[in-house]
């Protein structure tokens, strides 16, 4: 993901979901998402809570400071979502 994940473009998340069918886990890269407003965590949340009743998982690797923030203040690895660094991809 490039730029930001805001309500102007959140809907382009679901062909990637879509499109990643039941291969297994998906893995996000955001090292290059800039902004994420709350209709992008809510769409990562979805993505989280539906994968997670399939077996599997949503990782999101590698956010940018900000967006890690974000995260952290929300707490959502404290609630069960996968966050990864680069450096760690297996967690």
């Amino acid at each position: 993901m490039v730029g930001e994940l805001d309500l102007a473009n959140v809907e382009t998340l679901r062909p990637a979901f879509e499109e990643a069918g039941e291969k297994g886990d998906v893995i996000l890269d955001l090292s290059e998402l800039q902004f994420v407003d709350s209709s992008g965590i809510r769409a990562l949340l979805q993505a989280h809570i539906a994968l997670k009743e399939q077996g599997r998982t949503l990782v999101l690797l590698s956010p940018t400071p900000f967006v890690r923030r974000v995260f952290d203040t929300l707490e959502l690895a404290a609630n069960g979502v996968d966050i990864r660094d680069r450096e760690d991809p297996q967690g």
